[in-house]
């Protein structure tokens, strides 16, 4: 790579490949290329760039007419339409008129001003850009979306820009491009935002803890490649917006986010202070994540606790949702035979209301895309590694995992067979439940921390409907508070969990 100086001289600008610099005081002094191509005279096509703009120009000479085109570097989308040149020389020298260079610089002025378009989705997002706005007034950054559809905007210390009244207070200041921030919306929308781009590889300083941190690149990138400079022992993990997750488990980093995306943000959590530095291009990720089609999931907030549960035993096409009573807190779609790729992230704030509660009985359903029908299901929790959490209610904290094999009982739903009547209740419910087959049948009663309160049933039974009443004591025969609890039934190798209020 060369340095390709660019002088004007007389009434003609003449072009040499390794030398030519603009003349002090004229309008080139202070533009500098790069040069990209083979060595003259320029019959194939060649590449300058900017130093300052990461775009090209191509210069074909095959009609000994030279033509520039804007490209964009990473996918090579033409962003402008040629310019005709001039008639360029076969020798180690570009002849162009005057006018042609004051075009070129213009249009180099003009591209350094940048647009780039947000989308946002309605719920929670992580949402940042790689241009430093023109105006940084994060109520001017965000005007085109100030209306009821905007919930809030939240940056890592917890400043919140919202509306309060009739007046939109910012308790933020300045829109910050290397930084990262928490949107909550009622409703899809889209905003611009105009200003000069923020280099790929700006350094993003990272502090101990939690914080929302900028994507830079303007192409997609396999996270993995993205944030090469902070996988060490330094970082607890990184989540996008959806629950995804880069985490290191055992001595692998397994990247749960599959691609970052320009105008994306994420959430980082440090052990220690370190430094991301964006590659200036990497592949990007093969991970594919399919959305579930017979779990209606609403999205939640990955800015508060997510635990992630890493599915195995299941077929690629099955589709697993975890439930806290009648709440469906986290569902997705089996698309590898990798346990580790189908992770399942589980949100204790929903785009709507609360999620799992910590201490509450994880529950698992599946949809089974061989019989097509959700089927009950039996789990274990393995913990190869000895640092996955393993405990079968929703655990307390940020950043938990588990790895769980799933096994699909049979095409019926024991939903169907298995109810509790009065639910709500004051003084006394009822259980009631089918055993198809003789079998051994357990019911405990746990409260909200937990713990075994009371157990209703723990013998052989034959095929039969049967029924078991609570009355609201626990095992001493007193009377328990009021507020959830839960019922676990095992009907032989089938079980059931379920929330019991209690008035």
């Amino acid at each position: 790579m060369s340095n390709l100086g660019i002088g004007y001289v007389g009434h003609g600008g003449d072009f040499e490949v390794n030398s030519l610099i603009g003349n002090p005081g004229s309008m080139m002094t202070d533009l500098d290329f790069n040069y990209f191509g083979g060595e003259s005279p320029h019959y194939s096509v060649d590449r300058i760039e900017t130093a300052s703009y990461s775009s090209e120009l191509l210069f074909g000479s095959e009609d000994d007419f030279g033509r520039i085109i804007a490209n964009e570097t990473t996918e090579f989308k033409t962003v402008s339409s040629s310019i005709v040149l001039g008639a360029m020389a076969n020798g180690d020298f570009l002849n162009l008129k005057p006018y042609v260079i004051s075009e070129i610089v213009n249009y180099f002025l003009d591209l350094a001003t940048m647009e780039q378009i947000i989308n946002l989705t309605e719920g929670f997002q992580f949402i940042s850009t790689n241009v430093e706005p023109q105006n940084p007034d994060m109520e001017v950054v965000v005007q085109e979306i100030l209306n009821d559809d905007l919930d809030y905007i939240r940056d890592s210390e917890g400043s919140v820009f919202r509306k309060i009244g009739p007046n939109w207070v910012n308790g933020i200041g300045d829109w910050v491009a290397t930084e990262g921030y928490l949107f909550k919306t009622t409703a899809a929308g889209q905003f611009t935002v105009v200003g000069d781009m923020v280099a790929y590889n700006e350094p993003i300083e990272l502090a101990i803890g939690f914080q929302f941190i900028s994507y830079l690149p303007v192409n997609v990138m396999d996270a993995l490649e993205a944030f090469t400079t902070v996988l060490n022992d330094d970082l607890d993990f990184i989540r996008s917006s959806s629950g995804g997750t880069l985490r290191k488990i055992g001595p692998n980093w397994v990247n749960g986010i599959g691609n970052c995306i320009p105008g994306e943000g994420y959430l980082v959590k440090m052990f220690a202070e370190g430094e991301i530095i964006y590659p200036e291009a990497a592949k990007s990720s093969s991970k594919i994540k399919i959305n579930p089609s017979h779990f209606s999931f609403e999205g939640g907030n990955a800015a508060d606790p997510v635990y992630s549960i890493y599915i195995e035993g299941l077929e690629i096409g099955d589709e697993v949702a975890a439930y806290d009573g009648d709440i469906l807190v986290g569902a997705m779609k089996i698309t590898s035979d990798n346990s580790l790729e189908n992770e399942l992230s589980v949100f204790s704030t929903l785009n709507t209301g609360l999620g799992f509660e910590a201490g509450n009985p994880i529950i698992l359903k599946v949809w089974n895309s061989i019989s097509q029908s959700i089927v009950s299901v039996e789990f274990s929790m393995s913990d190869p590694y000895n640092e996955a959490y393993t405990n079968e209610f929703y655990p307390y904290g940020d950043g938990r995992y588990s790895i769980i094999n799933v096994t699909k009982n049979s095409s019926e739903n024991i939903e169907e067979i298995v109810s509790v009547y009065p639910n709500p209740f004051s003084k006394t419910t009822s259980i009631n439940y089918i055993v198809q087959e003789n079998s051994k049948v357990i019911i405990d009663i746990y409260n909200q921390q937990g713990q075994l309160v009371k157990q209703l049933v723990n013998k052989s039974q034959s095929t039969g409907v049967y029924n078991v009443n609570w009355n609201a004591s626990d095992e001493s025969g007193n009377t328990v508070s009021k507020g959830f609890y839960f019922y676990k039934i095992n009907i032989g190798e089938r079980n059931e969990i379920g929330k019991i209020i209690l008035l």
